[in-house]
């Protein structure tokens, strides 16, 4: 009987790079080029963004008149580091050793498949947890909601470094210019923290960070929804507050801080005292006494939540955008406690 032939077992480090196309990335100038080296989940990962317009060359995005990296470019006051640039691309490689190369992933297709579908799934994991960080880190709610996954674009390849022969298997997309408000960009700093972001050890999204970036979303797409921000908005706020009033109280009080908020019903109390009452009996300070009109804001935001879950009101858009502002500034200011 003919013994079957071995299939070749080839010790490689493979690479695989793949392209996700984003809604409007604001990033620094000085920021362009820049690339974030993590581990996760065995794979060693780099996140790049673009230097140039062509440096993806191979990526043109969805949008009309996109090419290249910079699809579309206007004049800017700012030039070099000190603009902001609308990126619409980024790139993805993830590596790791496998019992494959490129000599043999024809006989260890399996094999070659298993590693395409690990890696495309976790890019893509890495990929919306990018966005998420970018939505409550800087403000870029326009980048969608909590759940969105940006598309693959692009040509994905798979690389056999040891070999330096790649298998070319998907196809392409791109990046824009212009010159935005720099506060809100992807900036150096950013891009130094994504090793701890997006790593095996990547915190949670905060859970408030993102019902208000949500919030700030569903304001800013055609046509608005109101109801449904405030909601968020208000939710998130509420969140955010406990969590700070946990962080900072002192042992001394934190029975009574836990009792107060552990027992809404013993201890009745409008969700806007968080920010004025209880917290001046937890830790001292009072938004209302430091900051009154953006107080104001805070408590007509909880009256639109009320009357939307109990009444059904409909919110003016104007109304729910500044309520949803003022979750954003609130949100700031529990951040310097």
């Amino acid at each position: 009987m003919r013994a079957r032939p071995q299939i070749a077992v080839t010790v490689a480090r493979n690479s695989f790079t793949t392209h996700f196309e984003l809604e409007e990335l604001w990033v620094t100038g000085d920021a362009l080029g820049q690339r974030a080296e993590f581990t996760r989940d065995g794979f060693d990962v780099v996140l790049r963004l673009p230097a140039s317009n062509d440096e993806f060359a191979n990526a043109h995005v969805s949008s009309p008149g996109g090419r290249g990296s910079f699809g579309y470019s206007a004049s800017s006051k700012a030039d070099g580091a000190d603009s902001v640039q609308t990126v619409r691309v980024i790139q993805l490689t993830l590596e790791r050793d496998t019992d494959f190369g490129a000599t043999t992933a024809v006989e260890r297709m399996d094999d070659v498949r298993d590693f395409i579908t690990r890696a495309t799934s976790l890019a893509r994991t890495i990929a919306r947890e990018f966005v998420q960080w970018a939505r409550v880190r800087r403000g870029q709610n326009w980048l969608g909601m909590s759940h969105h996954e940006p598309p693959i674009v692009g040509i994905r390849a798979l690389h056999d470094e040891t070999a330096g022969q790649d298998i070319r298997i998907g196809f392409s997309d791109g990046v824009v210019l212009r010159p935005l408000p720099r506060d809100k960009a992807i900036d150096p700093l950013l891009v130094s923290e994504l090793p701890v972001l997006l790593s095996d050890a990547h915190p949670s999204i905060p859970v408030a960070d993102a019902l208000i970036a949500d919030a700030s979303y569903l304001m800013g797409i055609r046509p608005p929804n109101p109801e449904q921000a405030v909601l968020l908005a208000a939710v998130g706020l509420e969140v955010a507050v406990k969590l700070a009033l946990r962080a900072k109280v002192d042992d001394a009080r934190r029975d009574l801080l836990d009792y107060i908020l552990d027992h809404p019903r013993d201890v009745s109390q409008q969700a806007v005292a968080l920010f004025d009452a209880t917290m001046d009996v937890a830790i001292n300070r009072s938004l209302k006494t430091e900051d009154k009109p953006l107080f104001k804001r805070v408590d007509r935001l909880f009256q639109q939540r009320n009357a939307v879950a109990h009444g059904g009101v409909r919110v003016p858009p104007s109304d729910a955008l500044d309520s949803t502002r003022a979750a954003q500034e609130a949100l700031v200011w529990l951040a310097s406690l």
